[in-house]
């Protein structure tokens, strides 16, 4: 049995502490409360260490849709250890079940496309994207094409690339992020109202905001449609088509 420590903390989470170094986590708040130590899992349900049961609405990190503790999974698991339980696609290797995977996702995803790449996140995807950019363009001689556009509060992983690509601050700030060629305009806000708008600045500062409902109110907040950000159109200046060219300029 896990008895809680001085501090609240039961044994299981202390030795986690000790031992796990958490991603995406502000450590010292972790420090103060421990993790929530998962035990088991069955379904759409997980069970702490204490038996308390939650619905996991996340599905893990989105990657567990087809339930926990699945029978058909687990049997399928199981054979193709017992038959392969690894191998590596790299130089002239590959394997029967890297193909026959390969054929069956070309089969579903649209697009027409010739090849799969496999990788093992969301993360490495975008960084192996970016590099192949890198890579073919500097093989066809355009080696200043590669600017890399992504929005402000757009997420696309944390690892280096992905995360300069991230536009959020936090993955930013102390990781000398975002790399260099990557470019982050402002988000849309394509309809807003007046009173929206002043109730924002006010927040900005610390007032608090009550909004009246009036008829003359409601007559002089009508949407309308908020002009591009400058910073958004500075990105699109630099990929218009010249006047004397229909291609686009070089990135």
């Amino acid at each position: 049995m896990n008895h809680p420590s001085a501090n609240g903390i039961s044994e299981l989470a202390q030795r986690d502490l000790d031992a796990v170094f958490h991603p995406m986590t502000q450590i010292s708040t972790l420090n103060d409360i421990g993790p929530m130590m998962i035990v088991r899992a069955e379904g759409i349900h997980v069970w702490d260490e204490a038996g308390n049961r939650y619905i996991d609405g996340l599905a893990g990190l989105w990657c567990t849709s087809l339930g926990y503790a699945n029978e058909e999974i687990a049997q399928t698991a199981y054979c193709q250890i017992k038959t392969l339980s690894y191998a590596h696609l790299f130089l002239d290797k590959s394997s029967d079940i890297a193909m026959r995977l390969a054929e069956k996702l070309k089969a579903m995803v649209p697009g027409g496309f010739s090849k799969v790449f496999f990788g093992l996140s969301g993360s490495d995807a975008n960084d192996t994207q970016i590099k192949l950019m890198h890579y073919y363009h500097n093989a066809i001689g355009k080696p200043l094409k590669k600017k890399i556009i992504a929005r402000q509060k757009g997420y696309h992983g944390i690892s280096s690339a992905a995360a300069s690509a991230t536009g959020l601050a936090p993955f930013h700030q102390g990781f000398d992020l975002p790399a260099r060629g990557f470019f982050l305009p402002t988000a849309p806000t394509t309809i807003a109202t007046p009173s929206l708008a002043r109730a924002r600045t006010h927040s900005r500062r610390g007032s608090r905001v009550i909004s009246k409902s009036s008829s003359s109110t409601k007559a002089r907040t009508r949407s309308r449609r908020l002009s591009p950000s400058p910073s958004w159109a500075r990105v699109a200046s630099s990929c218009r088509p010249s006047p004397t060219s229909r291609r686009f300029r070089r990135c």
